[in-house]
């Protein structure tokens, strides 16, 4: 019989063995060459994943529930649009919310069976840690072993390590832990996004939840609101808008969500058993998301028509951001009013640039094919002179200019000069954003002929 002193040696390694197993393993699979990624194909877990998959097809709402089952986003440029205008693409982003879920599912039913084996409470938590370590793997995989995935499962091991040590587990050690742990072994998650907003979302939810009314509906708007006000750095890279229609679209969604989600993890464990199981999960998680699916479609008009014109500033002012906002949860007094002041004074360059320069710029975001000039602080005026043929005009087009605007840290565009008329579709698509509301369009032909050069 091992001691406690052994027994927690014994645990603390095999969290740690499960963490790099982890890391090395999403490494491994995403680094490897295409000759060996067509082996590794045929492996379990893409089987596993190929069954779900051909129950998904038989689903009206398939593009959310294939990113909630098997991780893959694979939205239309619509809907991705829309999830975003509204405030709701944090929901597709496997995290705590959904890892959390399928470990209480677990719990329950390893509760279940072990309720009839003889023994000490003690090594049935034990055996619960290490089924849950095993689950967490099948779940991490089947997921598409993503960086939040990753963080959002170390959180989960590592709390329910310290209740099997006897420990009152607390929620932002095990946050901080998990943190640690995958920037340590995946430097390269500084740069997702959706690590970074899964991580905003998370800290942001810890710190305030105690704080909130005891009224269930304005505790979702409050939280929905503080959520999207910490998400800025990140949704003026995505959409260059914040949603303000976010807080009561995600009042009715996360609530449907919710209801949903159980199933789909239903649907993730008994693939392995019955695929007509999981159709029949599936099938049900699907009649219970498409309320939330036709809600965000609906609204994704109002959204936006509502939503406020973001620039989008150097990476320092994005940091300064976020680190006042973290000051501002955690500290007191005059320490948490001097970051609240840092907030709002870094605020300032996401809706307006007190640099201003008239010097004409070229875009990035347009790939070298178009430039700005800047008349004021805010405003100012975008040119596409480097297209041969005329761009699309569609949604991708729309979006892009509003990336253009931002990058340029334009808040009102004065004019807009394209090398071919516009269709009236298009623009009245256009004139939805406050930010183009007033634009005046232009025709400007060139000669292509003469070359590009500026």
């Amino acid at each position: 019989m091992f001691s406690n002193i052994k027994l927690k040696y014994i645990l603390l390694l095999s969290l740690f063995i499960v963490i790099f197993a982890f890391s090395a393993y999403r490494d491994f699979y995403y680094n490897i060459e295409y000759e060996q990624a067509e082996y590794y194909k045929s492996t379990n877990i893409e089987n596993i994943k190929k069954d779900l998959k051909g129950e998904l097809i038989q689903t009206r709402n398939r593009e959310l529930l294939t990113a909630l089952a098997i991780g893959e986003k694979n939205f239309s440029f619509g809907s991705r649009q829309k999830m975003a205008l509204t405030g709701t693409l944090h929901l597709v982003a496997i995290s705590a919310f959904h890892t959390a879920i399928m470990m209480f599912i677990i719990e329950n039913l390893l509760n279940y069976i072990l309720l009839f084996l003889p023994l000490r409470f003690s090594w049935k938590r034990i055996i619960i840690l290490y089924m849950k370590i095993l689950c967490s793997a099948y779940y991490f995989l089947i997921t598409g072993a993503s960086i939040p995935t990753l963080r959002a499962l170390l959180f989960m091991l590592f709390f329910e390590c310290a209740l099997v040590w006897g420990r009152r587990p607390h929620f932002f050690s095990a946050f901080t832990f998990s943190l640690t742990a995958v920037l340590l072994l995946i430097p390269g998650s500084l740069t997702s996004l959706s690590f970074i907003m899964t991580a905003v979302s998370i800290f942001t939810i810890m710190r305030i939840y105690r704080l909130l009314s005891s009224s269930a509906s304005i505790s979702l708007i409050v939280l929905s609101v503080v959520m999207n006000y910490a998400l800025i750095p990140v949704t003026s890279i995505l959409s260059a808008r914040f949603p303000l229609a976010a807080p009561f679209v995600n009042f009715f969604v996360i609530p449907v969500i919710s209801l949903a989600v159980p199933f789909v993890s239903l649907a993730q464990i008994s693939v392995l058993f019955s695929p007509e199981a999981a159709s029949f999960f599936l099938k049900t998680a699907d009649f219970l998301v498409a309320p939330a699916q036709f809600f965000i479609s609906k609204s994704a008009l109002s959204a936006e028509l509502t939503a406020i014109p973001l620039n989008d500033p150097p990476l320092f002012i994005k940091i300064i951001f976020l680190a006042s906002f973290f000051c501002a949860l955690c500290f007191t007094k005059k320490l948490k009013l001097t970051a609240i002041a840092l907030n709002l004074l870094s605020l300032l360059f996401f809706v307006a640039d007190p640099d201003f320069g008239s010097s004409p710029k070229r875009l990035e975001t347009f790939s070298g094919k178009a430039f700005c000039v800047k008349t004021s602080p805010s405003k100012g005026r975008i040119f596409l002179d480097r297209y041969k043929f005329s761009p699309d005009f569609d949604e991708r087009l729309v979006l892009k200019l509003e990336r253009a605007a931002a990058e340029c840290r334009i808040t009102f565009v004065q004019s807009l000069h394209l090398p071919a008329r516009t269709p009236e579709k298009f623009e009245e698509r256009l004139r939805r954003s406050i930010r183009f509301r007033k634009t005046k369009i232009f025709v400007v032909k060139r000669d292509f002929c003469t070359g590009d050069d500026d």
